[in-house]
């Protein structure tokens, strides 16, 4: 079942082990071979199936049965205690949260991409000391640092998987949170395979593949700080407010802020038509920023044509 997964399970009890969460409290798995049927995980996750990272966003339910097939798999049954109302709109209680992020991302050939973020979190209860970070597998880390308080910034240990993993990124706190406490988690990654090329030098994020270290998901209300540094040749359009713009070399440097807080962000980046408009009663002016030619999609409807 894991392998089918990609995952590895063990790592989903390993925040219970490293803070002694009492069993009444912690995950329980089992997995099935389902012979002529394709295999399962039963789960029971008492703070909700989302620390289980099998899928997102799934929300507070706490049990919840996975299939695992290429075509039919997935989440197929969740719900939660029968004592709580069926009715419920209890949200998903976050351990941690996010409150700033800045990224910083390099990009030198089209789909490579080298990064640093830091994440600045609050945690919401003593104890914590298991973080959880979605990024894309193929960008691999190469330093992870935690900075507490007035305390120094020191290099922590992470677990990261292979370029298959399904896996989130697991940073390990030598000590931990206390409820209210905010720390800031910074990390160093490069890799490829990030940017997929919709065609005459236009690329997009892949809607899968995680550019920077995420806590958790579209469950995230942060502030972004972005800043990009990409071959002067080519344009950025991303999320925010863009602030700043400059030339080092080769280079074009630009930095982008959300301002206010915003669930994720994203860009795309390569050689775009800007279209703009006025809306005559309103006075909004709306940018659309298109592929200068014919993108890859378009190509392929037409080749199907007859």
């Amino acid at each position: 079942a894991a392998k089918g997964l990609h995952a590895d399970l063990r790592l989903r009890l390993l925040p219970d082990l490293i803070e002694e969460t009492p069993a009444s409290r912690g995950i329980f798995l089992a997995c099935f071979d389902g012979a002529k049927l394709p295999s399962a995980i039963a789960a029971f996750a008492p703070r909700g199936l989302d620390r289980l990272w099998l899928e997102s966003d799934l929300g507070a339910e706490t049990t919840g049965l996975f299939i695992i097939h290429e075509e039919r798999g997935g989440l197929w049954y969740s719900e939660r205690p029968r004592a709580e109302s069926m009715n419920s709109t209890t949200p998903l209680a976050l351990d941690l949260s996010a409150l700033h992020y800045s990224v910083e991302t390099t990009i030198r050939k089209n789909t490579d991409i080298e990064g640093r973020t830091a994440l600045r979190l609050r945690s919401a209860r003593n104890g914590v000391r298991v973080i959880p970070l979605d990024l894309f597998a193929k960008l691999r880390l190469s330093a992870v640092r935690v900075k507490r308080g007035e305390g120094p910034i020191v290099a922590v240990p992470y677990i990261q998987g292979g370029e298959k993993s399904a896996d989130p990124v697991l940073v390990i706190l030598p000590l931990p949170l206390t409820a209210g406490e905010e720390a800031e988690i910074s990390a160093d990654y490069q890799g490829d395979e990030v940017l997929q090329d919709a065609g005459e030098n236009n690329f997009y994020i892949g809607a899968r593949q995680n550019w920077y270290p995420a806590l958790n998901g579209m469950h995230d209300w942060a502030v972004y700080d972005l800043k990009y540094r990409i071959p002067k040749k080519r344009q950025i359009v991303s999320v925010g407010k863009l602030v700043d713009s400059a030339e080092d070399g080769d280079f074009a440097v630009s930095r982008y802020t959300s301002g206010a807080p915003v669930r994720t962000a994203g860009f795309n980046y390569g050689e775009f038509k800007l279209i703009e408009r006025a809306d005559p009663d309103s006075g909004v002016k709306i940018r659309v920023y298109t592929n200068p030619g014919e993108p890859n999609f378009a190509k392929q409807l037409r080749a199907l044509l007859p």
